[in-house]
């Protein structure tokens, strides 16, 4: 297992919540890092949620797959992670991989 598999197997097994407060943009490994997070919450009003493997060539190893299926809807899984949609906070909350998308002023 490389070590950032062990960071978010770590997060997943907290033993206390843990929640991912996302300010603007998270791609490709920031994304896997929030969601290994009990809550993400994200910032409405600016940012974008991406992984972007599909378009780089980079294959998603077993750990990342079984982390990124595990945590979002088969259809929130195909748009991310096959088609590599550039989803906003409101999208992302929508598709259920984030919690909420919060205005700047909460």
């Amino acid at each position: 297992m490389v070590a950032t598999e062990q960071l978010f197997a770590r997060l997943l097994t907290f033993p206390i919540p843990t929640v991912a407060a996302v300010g603007g943009r998270v791609f490709a490994g920031g994304v896997m890092l929030a969601l290994s997070h009990d809550v993400v919450l994200m910032r409405a009003d600016r940012g974008f949620l991406c992984l972007p493997e599909v378009d780089l060539g980079v294959v998603f190893t077993p750990g990342m797959t079984a982390l990124l299926t595990a945590v979002m809807t088969p259809a929130a899984a195909h748009r991310t992670m096959i088609l590599g949609a550039r989803l906003s906070a409101p999208e992302a909350a929508a598709l259920g991989i984030i919690a909420e998308a919060v205005p700047l002023e909460d």
